[in-house]
């Protein structure tokens, strides 16, 4: 390879060489981000005009190093890529399997020795601890702005993309704020309960992150990890009407943001990183421990106020994968413990049921059930459906979305509730009209913008789910289908909707049978008058 301006030409040979020079090229020049996640025009603001602007020049800057970087013969690859990301992923997706043979292949040599070679140098896979996911394109294509932060990046997936660089200000902050409230100058501690980990946090991430450095990785747990800590802790004072004037927590824009981006999948880092560092901090700076002070920030919009502390207890007991593993959890929790095991047996021909103004048109009572610990404790008895009452707006669907991926990317999932909810409601809601039923009876609170929105969001949801095996709701369909499928429930609800669905229908049926009545009484009198007479 030659060198042009201080910056080595790739000419295809010794790939591995010229990518980490590169890197540490970018690095030097703050830039390596940048490439490496690339940006997104949408992602910025009217008011970040000039933020967009500063980014394009640097992002032109990187893509002309990476051109400067590469011969003639090479140049072609990169030759239509607009951004710097393009290009660097040009190249790495070309020349990355052959960095893998680090040593010369004659062509004489078979293929067994190229794929031996080949495994040889990729790295083990741990997939029993491997939990943050990266979503799968099926779910994704199209759907991108259901899984990508919007104003905060937790771990390695999403770091570094610019339009998320302010909350990296505030993470900064907190954790300046910590050591001050823990009377510490340094973060020492916490980096050398971080550092014996690493390597462990790296099995936890599906994608690769070798791109990583261990240093960078320990920055980002240590940082992601305090702020995480520390915003649930001021979340908690804020709870309990502790002043404190945080922008963060007393946002109410900035909260529910946050809580999106918490649940987001590929926006994760592990559960034990957060335990460590929590107990890292002497307890006495905090009132509650982690998981209960968690549960106080998520516990009204998936859990259940009336929990016993024995409730608490179990719930507290459960492994945790991470963050979204224990809101997950939360969502779940009350419903595993009691729902009957489903057979995995044709469930392919499983009865869905059937829509819900169908389902009241065959006499079925729809019941919102309020007294319960889960949102999929969905009953059906003596033609009463109770479903829980739930709220459905602008975030239902991105918390939906990755608590969906969530269940369908783990391996050995018994129970999927959110897969079986989501596929029972679509059957459910088939047209707007059956939301309207839904809202009436009060087991949807909408606070979307219009009805139709909650119709779309459920048929969306279902896309890419195939039918699920076990499903939990098959003998509460099958119920619905027997029952549904009786003469006189037809009947009965036929009456009902013909003669009992307004007042005025009720008082003219009342009327048409006291004159019929009256009829066929004058009828019997004047057959019994004839027979005396004669």
């Amino acid at each position: 390879m030659e060198m042009v301006g201080g910056i080595q030409i790739f000419d295809g040979e010794g790939y591995e060489i010229w990518s980490k020079k590169m890197k540490t090229l970018f690095l030097s020049l703050d830039l390596w981000d940048l490439v490496q996640h690339g940006y997104e025009e949408e992602g910025f603001e009217e008011n970040s005009m000039i933020r967009l602007r500063e980014c394009k020049i640097k992002d032109a800057k990187c893509l002309l190093i990476i051109q400067q970087g590469v011969s003639n013969s090479i140049f072609p690859v990169i030759m239509e890529a607009k951004k710097s990301k393009e290009a660097w992923d040009a190249i790495t997706n070309k020349f990355y399997m052959q960095s893998l043979n680090l040593v010369e292949i004659d062509d004489n040599e078979t293929a067994t020795t190229r794929i031996d070679q080949i495994v040889s140098k990729s790295r083990t896979v741990y997939p029993d601890e491997r939990c943050i996911f990266r979503i799968p394109y099926s779910l994704r294509n199209g759907n991108e702005k259901f899984y990508e932060p919007t104003v905060l990046a937790i771990g390695p997936y999403h770091r570094g993309k610019p339009r998320l660089d302010s909350m990296e200000e505030h993470k900064i902050r907190y954790l300046q704020e910590l050591l001050k409230r823990t009377d510490e100058q340094s973060v020492d501690r916490y980096v050398k309960a971080v550092m014996p980990e690493i390597e462990k946090v790296r099995k936890y991430y599906v994608e690769h992150i070798d791109g990583v450095s261990s240093d960078e990785l320990i920055q980002m747990m240590v940082l992601d990890g305090c702020f995480i800590i520390e915003f649930f802790r001021r979340f908690e004072m804020r709870q309990n009407k502790v002043k404190d004037d945080d922008p963060v927590v007393y946002s109410d824009i900035l909260l529910l943001a946050l809580r999106k981006d918490l649940l987001l999948l590929e926006n994760q880092i592990p559960f034990f990183i957060l335990e460590i560092l929590f107990n890292t901090i002497n307890m006495a700076h905090f009132r509650m421990k982690l998981k209960p002070m968690i549960l106080v920030f998520f516990v009204k919009r998936f859990g259940n106020e009336g929990w016993t502390s024995k409730d608490h207890d179990k719930l507290f007991s459960k492994n945790v994968s991470h963050l979204m593993d224990f809101t997950h959890k939360i969502a779940c929790f009350g419903f595993s413990e009691s729902s009957p095991a489903s057979s995995s047996s044709n469930t392919q021909n499983c009865f869905f049921v059937n829509s819900a103004t169908k389902l009241e048109e065959a006499n079925v009572t729809l019941k919102a059930s309020l007294k319960t610990k889960s949102m999929f404790n969905i009953t059906f008895s003596e033609g009463e459906l109770q479903i829980p009452s739930f709220v459905v707006d602008d975030s239902s669907e991105v918390e939906i979305r990755n608590f969906l991926a969530f269940e369908l990317c783990q391996q050995a999932a018994l129970q999927r509730p959110f897969c079986d909810f989501a596929v029972f409601m679509d059957h459910l809601v088939m047209s707007s009209d059956d939301v309207v039923l839904l809202m009436r009876r009060g087991i949807i609170n909408n606070n979307m913008i219009d009805v139709e929105s909650v119709d779309t969001m459920f048929k969306r949801l279902t896309n890419s789910i195939l039918v699920p095996d076990p499903y939990i709701y098959k003998d509460i369909s099958i119920g619905l289908k027997k029952y549904c499928g009786r003469p006189w429930n037809r009947w009965s609800a036929s009456l009902k909707q013909k003669y009992f669905n307004s007042p005025w229908a009720f008082i003219s049926f009342l009327a048409a049978s006291m004159l019929l009545g009256l009829t066929v009484t004058q009828t019997v009198f004047s057959i019994i008058s004839y027979k005396v007479t004669n």
